[in-house]
């Protein structure tokens, strides 16, 4: 079982895989309970039988012939064939949670094991022996059949107790000692720069104890880092590492960390959960609703894009709990240029050339370079200290560094001095619900969020612009700029590591991608509000990495 928690822990590291579950807007509260349909033929066959070899009873070899006489092969194999063929058979395979795959399974298994038998139990033996002599029915041979099925495939045994556990109709219950507190949900609403992190953050440093749940590593660092130069001991926690203010022995009452990190079991005054509309993200959703319904806080302040209120306000409802809302709007002023900027040679100090791949970021970078400009690269594969340090060099008034080439990464609050955002396509890969890469536009809160970081309050640009570096993508931009982001309605969800844990303990011959992907999704159950949205297999195709 500690294997399952390893494994499961280093899987939410890597931030990857989760399901998703239809999620009620705020005028529809009502959760309908659904059981979800699968394929059960498709599902079954990911059971794998354990090999079951014939062993001789001691001291009773041979007594079953002594009794009743010899059985040949040929009869036995007439009698076990004419079993497998009733109708009779199949209704009873049913009731016992045998489909017709896992029937086939089990008697290819049966009828091996009983043909390689030097003597056949004493019991079976005399029961095909009457069957021969018309003394008794082909059915009676099931009970025997039956408990070889349950040897081979021993999940038979425990079907009440793995539809209990994979039970996701009701996430609130799973965090008891959340549910436990009366906890006060701030949500603060707004655009990017609008101070609406800043105010969460102030309320976290002044706080007895604390934590801050962000996105990335880069800005739980930067907490991390503002809180202790502010006299606040604060520790650092992610996927890759643990920073202590004060010492492994002493850990802080404070906490930054991503917030798949987030700890769901120390209790705190204040939590700050950073960018929640990420929880409708597919591949980490999950985590922003973990850490929203099972964060132990009196006082949960949750920061992010207005269209995301709804959807938390009819969580919190789950767990009967009112959001106070405060909205924010932008400090300073953001202008869309009338013109793209075509060349590399119109780029300008303060310009930030935002790419979505790595090989526009290393040619955009090595053009700039061999133009005799300083580049500061940011993005996603860069170790946490190192884009903390391209961050700094780009920041730094008195830095020779004037440009940044980086990832959408600097749309997720990166407190970066960028006078203009030059988009240098706005195409980006995007995974559909299939698990597959294509490419498509980006959408309007990406749009929204990464032209949000020219012109920073309290740094040295009070003004910002944005434009594109292709004239053909401008018209695109500005329509993406001049929309509002989609309401958001569905959140992430993943089975938590106890769950899998006790699958685990029920099915301890089964891999981790088969307790995942087939297993769980065998039984599921998950609640709905509008539709649901893909299997939990394609949703979990990361088990197989």
């Amino acid at each position: 079982m500690h294997r399952f928690r390893r494994i499961f822990r280093v899987l939410n590291r890597l931030s990857v895989g989760s399901g998703e579950i239809g999620a009620p807007s705020y005028c529809r509260t009502m959760l309908i309970m659904r059981t979800k349909s699968t394929d059960t033929s498709r599902i079954s066959s990911l059971f794998i039988p354990i090999p079951v070899k014939p062993e001789p009873e001691e001291g009773g070899a041979g007594i079953g012939k002594e009794l009743t006489g010899n059985i040949s092969k040929s009869e036995l194999i007439k009698i076990l064939n004419k079993f497998y063929t009733r109708p009779e058979v199949k209704q009873l395979c049913s009731e016992n949670g045998l489909d017709s795959y896992l029937q086939h399974q089990a008697y290819m298994s049966f009828r091996r094991y009983c043909l390689e038998c030097e003597t056949l139990p004493v019991d079976l033996h005399i029961l095909v022996s009457d069957i021969l002599k018309g003394a008794g029915h082909i059915t009676d041979v099931f009970p025997y059949f039956l408990r070889h099925a349950k040897q081979i495939f021993p999940h038979l045994d425990c079907m009440d107790d793995l539809k209990r556990i994979s039970d996701l109709t009701s996430p609130p219950s799973w965090y008891p000692n959340a549910r436990g507190m009366k906890r006060k949900i701030i949500f603060h609403a707004g655009p990017t720069n609008s101070g609406k992190t800043y105010r969460a953050l102030e309320r976290f440093m002044a706080a007895k104890s604390g934590v801050y749940c962000g996105p990335l590593k880069l800005l739980a660092t930067e907490v991390y880092r503002k809180a202790n130069e502010r006299g606040t001991p604060c520790d650092l926690v992610t996927g890759e590492e643990r920073k202590f203010a004060i010492s492994e022995g002493s850990p802080s009452s404070h906490v930054s960390c991503t917030v798949e990190m987030t700890s769901v079991n120390t209790p705190y005054e204040v939590a700050v959960i950073d960018e929640i509309q990420l929880l409708r993200d597919p591949g980490r959703g999950w985590a922003w609703t973990r850490s929203f319904l099972g964060v132990m806080a009196e006082e949960i302040h949750v920061c992010g894009e207005a269209a995301a209120i709804d959807l938390i306000s009819a969580l919190a409802l789950t767990c009967n709990e009112d959001v106070e809302v405060h909205t924010y709007e932008r400090l300073t002023k953001l202008t869309v240029e009338d013109e793209a900027i075509g060349s590399f040679d119109n780029v300008k100090p303060g310009d930030c050339i935002v790419c979505f791949s790595k090989n526009d970021i290393y040619n955009v970078s090595r053009t700039l370079e061999t133009q005799g400009c300083e580049v500061a690269v940011i993005y996603g594969g860069l170790p946490p200290g190192t884009k903390l340090a391209q961050a700094q060099k780009f920041n730094d008034p008195e830095s020779t560094c004037k440009l940044l080439v980086a990832t959408d990464a600097i749309g997720m609050g990166l407190n970066l001095s960028i006078k203009r955002v030059v988009f240098y396509s706005l195409i980006k890969p995007i995974m559909n619900e299939k698990g597959e890469k294509e490419l498509d536009v980006i959408s309007v809160s990406q749009a929204l969020q990464i032209a949000g970081r020219a012109g920073r309050f309290n740094t040295q640009f009070d003004k910002g612009s944005v434009t594109t570096f292709k004239a053909e993508d401008l018209p695109i931009l500005k329509n993406l700029l001049s929309q509002s982001p989609e309401e958001i309605t569905k959140a992430g969800l993943h089975p938590t590591a106890e769950q899998i844990e006790l699958y685990a303990y029920h099915l301890p011959n089964s891999t981790l991608s088969n307790l995942v992907v087939s297993c769980f999704e065998h039984f599921i159950q998950i609640t709905l509000s509008e539709e649901l949205l893909q299997s939990f297999g394609e949703r979990s195709c990361w088990c197989y990495w």
